[in-house]
């Protein structure tokens, strides 16, 4: 392990933030410009992705309306000041008395980086509210490898329901089930029918229109939780014109590895 140092001493005032999502991204340019005509503060950005990703857009990466690298910005493209550093490895442990951070650099090894002031925006984890099956058999929303797992894990229903004789084995193969009616829900769930249809009619013409099914399942009274509730009325309209069962007031009890149990025990 060693310790990286950028300067000859007497080091700068050191700012090491860690995480190159919104917030640590967002942070450190702040930063740059309440310094901007300083010599005596540097600012490191810790990342374990070298780029930041606008996760808004996966829905339309997981359709295929926008390619991956429209949605990720370079980190060190976004740093401006020449005593402004972007390294790229995983955060491993902060020593907060020795004023240090541990990370897992590329080269496999650990490297400490000492600091003067720490700023912490590691992002959060996805909340499953202990829903049984849910990390085991759904797929998420949250990295460019989910929104290309969705992607995949689609076609393959498509292309298993194509050769399926047993009607009611093709019905459950092309039923697509979306777990919560907020904004990504409903953005992940306009952009799987949107696939889905548009790939059904040029390569998929033995799958009949009504054997599709689609369903969004959502806790709370109504859709867009977070908006006025004439835009969630508006969004719930739209959805139940493209095709949408809507599942209000209903929670998600467990996922399985083809089916999903929801409210009393509906499958």
């Amino acid at each position: 392990m060693r310790t990286i140092y950028r300067s000859e001493p007497p080091w700068p005032h050191r700012v090491l933030v860690l995480g190159g999502g919104f917030a640590g991204v967002e942070t450190a340019l702040h930063l740059e410009k309440l310094t901007r005509r300083r010599d005596d503060v540097e600012i490191w950005l810790v990342s374990r992705e070298n780029f930041t990703l606008f996760t808004p857009l996966l829905p339309e990466v997981c359709s295929g309306n926008l390619e991956a690298r429209h949605c990720v910005t370079a980190l060190r493209s976004q740093l401006r000041r020449p005593s402004s550093w972007a390294v790229t490895a995983e955060v491993e442990e902060i020593d907060l008395d020795a004023k240090q951070v541990i990370v897992l650099g590329g080269d496999g090894d650990q490297h400490r980086l000492n600091y003067d002031s720490l700023v912490i925006a590691l992002g959060g984890e996805t909340a499953t509210f202990g829903i049984t099956g849910i990390t085991e058999y759904a797929v998420g929303m949250k990295t460019l490898a989910d929104a290309f797992a969705l992607r995949n894990r689609v076609i393959e229903m498509l292309e298993r329901a194509d050769l399926e004789e047993n009607a009611d084995e093709r019905v459950a193969q092309l039923t697509f089930v979306v777990g919560g009616a907020g904004f990504s829900g409903v953005e992940t769930a306009g952009e799987i029918e949107d696939f889905v249809r548009r790939v059904r009619r040029r390569f998929y013409p033995k799958i009949r229109k009504e054997e599709l099914s689609f369903h969004i399942v959502e806790l709370k009274d109504r859709v867009l939780p977070e908006m006025p509730a004439d835009m969630g009325e508006y969004a719930a309209r739209r959805l139940r014109q493209r095709g949408y069962q809507i599942h209000l007031g209903t929670p998600m009890k467990e996922v399985r590895e083809n089916g999903v149990v929801i409210g009393g025990g509906t499958r």
